[in-house]
């Protein structure tokens, strides 16, 4: 580990990694090799299996879901928690180009059974955390301090991959998505084996698969700027595939690649996304902000830099 890592993440110090247990970052996530490593959670139900497939359930096919339905949330509660109302367009109970204002609790599908919404929400927690941190460093660097502070996160990169697969599989079997005013999942499929790998073991059909980041817009002053979350379906309309989704928050935009076709490591490369990044590293005059994020392998992949040079002024994106 570099000595500059090290002023953000002292081993001694506890680990900034959200867990309840409160251990000091080197009986944590420091691997004795040095690296930093926050393990992927286990999602496949407890044993024994219940050998038992709701047809309404999204996961039917592992033959291990429960009896009892879910109103699972599209998209995570505790996300769904710093939104005041969404904005909805697409959905195939509105007239095309139309949008409706829903609200937060109203935005459910009966799509998982109780058993695998439940062995799923540590991805929520996980991507709670980190959207509301990147919220809280936005506003900590655009408001006046004398502070000096430097401050570290750690986030699993795996299991932000397997949220937005499930965000991906929640968007795609409500049936809330249109396109040409059909419901999507009607002509369009998910290449399953590609999602449950993905999902249940990290395991991807390519390598140029997973997770991708770029720090494109410019919020300027927060104090005039709303959370929002946007997202959307990438597809491959040749082979009527649902390939992929983007998610963008705070300006940082999130793509995850599920399914290579059409769509490879290069092309978005030069769109200045960086496949597994290392880290996204936020500063102004004062303070900096660091996310780290841990991969089970080494990665090459460059820092996502975001400077913000005063209140007033829009941040500077580098990478």
């Amino acid at each position: 580990m570099s000595k500059k890592k090290l002023v953000f993440l002292n081993p001694q110090n506890p680990c900034p990694c959200f867990a309840e247990n409160k251990k000091k970052l080197k009986d944590c996530c420091l691997l004795e090799n040095g690296r930093i490593y926050k393990k992927r959670p286990k999602l496949i139900p407890k044993v024994p299996k219940t050998k038992y497939s709701n047809e309404k359930c999204y996961l039917s096919y592992t033959n291990d879901c429960s009896e009892k339905i879910s109103a699972e949330h599209i998209l995570s509660k505790i996300i769904l928690e710093y939104l005041e109302e969404i904005e909805i367009t697409g959905a195939p109970w509105l007239e095309q180009g139309e949008r409706r204002k829903i609200g937060v609790n109203s935005y459910t599908s009966k799509i998982l059974c109780q058993r695998h919404n439940s062995c799923l929400s540590p991805l929520d927690h996980e991507a709670g955390n980190l959207f509301k941190t990147i919220h809280g460093i936005y506003a900590s660097l655009l408001k006046k301090s004398i502070s000096k502070r430097k401050k570290a996160y750690i986030v699993s990169g795996e299991t932000i991959e397997g949220w937005m697969i499930k965000l991906l599989c929640n968007i795609y079997y409500s049936g809330n998505v249109t396109l040409g005013g059909e419901k999507l999942n009607k002509d369009y499929t998910i290449h399953v084996p590609f999602m449950s790998n993905a999902l249940f073991g990290g395991l991807w059909y390519t390598k140029d698969c997973g997770l991708y980041v770029k720090a494109s817009a410019k919020p300027g002053n927060l104090s005039e700027y709303k959370f929002e979350i946007r997202w959307r379906l990438m597809i491959n309309e040749d082979a009527a595939r649902i390939v992929g989704i983007k998610v963008t928050i705070l300006g940082i935009e999130f793509i995850l690649l599920l399914d290579p076709l059409g769509f490879n490591k290069e092309q978005l490369e030069e769109k200045d996304f960086r496949h597994h990044p290392d880290e996204l590293v936020f500063t102004n005059q004062k303070q900096t902000h660091l996310i780290k994020f841990t991969w089970p392998h080494q990665t090459n992949s460059k820092s996502i830099k975001i400077k913000f040079l005063s209140k007033y002024e829009k941040l500077k994106i580098s990478s």
